[in-house]
């Protein structure tokens, strides 16, 4: 009985008198659990102290540039399940922009657990001061959420080049706040030419829109681009890939292209692979959604795989021109003509393609399918 008894006390959760959560003994230090109730401490409010301590206060001026923004947020929402799949001839509509965090400010709502500094989640930041990782310092970074074992904040790197770890836990005293990156297409652009063959270009979330000195963006590296998710990036605006590229494996993933094009290609490309991708266009345009361009001839089979992805509309869904490409668990919908027109043979495995205009695929060369799919006839 005194053990049941004991175990059961192990188990209940105590109150931090710094956060007023209720915890586990774990998120205590011993020195704490020996405390009485109203003066037990968690560690990441230990660790908010020490800071405190050791770093004077900001300034009012200072204060007021890092308080988390209450502004609405822009999010991507697509078009309902049903729409299109019936063949009906319902009105083309774009992505409808719902209630939310504004893209011109750092999002705050998509962290776990509470952020005890100063600093929010979506902040951006520079490193400095860095000793065992003294590379980094000066390099940009977005502040994704505290890790609560730690007391540190986890952030996300920019642009980290091939070998670098792209996500750090680091002390709130070697950060310094920065003015948020514009959501504009020059915005990203300048940040993508900094990337070489094998670096990592991370996306904020926000809506990305296009200028008068940039109107797309374009990739001149076989690089990693990733988003934040298919509806919290988004672009709006074309994407491509420049074709004299090389590199040995182009990814791009978790990000939206709303009512422009997407292009992937490049001569000297090994691989590309496309995941978490959501395209849409006015299927009453000239222009297909998706354009797949050969890569380089080096390897014959799987050099482009298109997975998780979804494209809506225009007036072919994807238009695949490139040699190995492979899509898996895909949601094609919503083209004036075709679903897919492909040249070259291609596999296609677990996916949707309907409610176009014409009919589900046409294939010149051949096509491979897999697994259960739902193809228009």
């Amino acid at each position: 009985t005194n053990v049941l008894h004991c175990q059961a006390l192990s188990l209940m959760p105590l109150a931090c008198a710094g956060c007023g959560q209720q915890l586990g003994r774990k998120q205590f230090s011993l020195n704490q659990l020996a405390k009485g109730d109203g003066a037990r401490r968690c560690k990441a409010c230990v660790a908010v102290s020490r800071r405190q301590s050791s770093n004077p206060a900001p300034s009012a001026t200072d204060q007021a540039a890092i308080e988390p923004s209450t502004a609405p947020r822009v999010v991507f929402r697509g078009l309902r399940p049903d729409e299109c799949l019936d063949g009906s001839s319902r009105p083309w509509q774009l992505p409808e922009l719902i209630e939310g965090w504004s893209s011109a400010a750092p999002p705050a709502a998509h962290t776990t657990g509470s952020l005890h500094g100063t600093l929010a989640p979506g902040s951006r930041v520079q490193l400095h001061g860095l000793q065992s990782a003294a590379h980094l310092n000066g390099r940009s970074a977005h502040v994704l959420r505290l890790d609560e074992s730690s007391g540190r904040l986890a952030v996300e790197l920019e642009l980290a080049h091939k070998g670098e770890g792209h996500s750090i836990k680091i002390k709130e005293s070697n950060l310094r706040t920065l003015p948020g990156r514009a959501r504009t297409a020059a915005g990203l652009q300048e940040l993508v030419d900094g990337a070489r063959s094998g670096s990592r270009v991370s996306i904020p979330e926000g809506r990305f829109v296009s200028s008068a000195g940039c109107q797309k963006l374009e990739l001149k590296a076989a690089l990693v681009l990733e988003g934040r998710g298919p509806c919290a990036s988004v672009l709006c605006f074309p994407v491509c890939v420049r074709s004299s590229v090389s590199g040995a494996r182009l990814e791009l993933c978790k990000f939206g292209v709303e009512n422009a094009p997407l292009t992937v290609g490049g001569e000297g490309i090994h691989r590309a692979r496309l995941s978490e991708l959501h395209v849409s266009l006015d299927p009453h345009g000239s222009g297909d959604a998706l354009v797949l361009q050969p890569l380089s001839p080096t390897y014959k089979a799987d050099k482009i795989l298109v997975e998780r992805c979804e494209v809506r509309g225009g007036s072919d869904g994807v238009m695949v021109n490139a040699d190995g490409v492979w899509f898996r668990e895909c949601r094609i919908i919503g083209a004036a003509s075709r679903g897919i027109f492909a040249n070259p043979n291609f596999v296609i495995e677990d996916s949707t393609v309907g409610g176009c205009g014409g009919y589900g695929m046409k294939t010149r060369g051949g096509v491979e399918r897999r697994g259960e799919n739902n193809i228009q006839p």
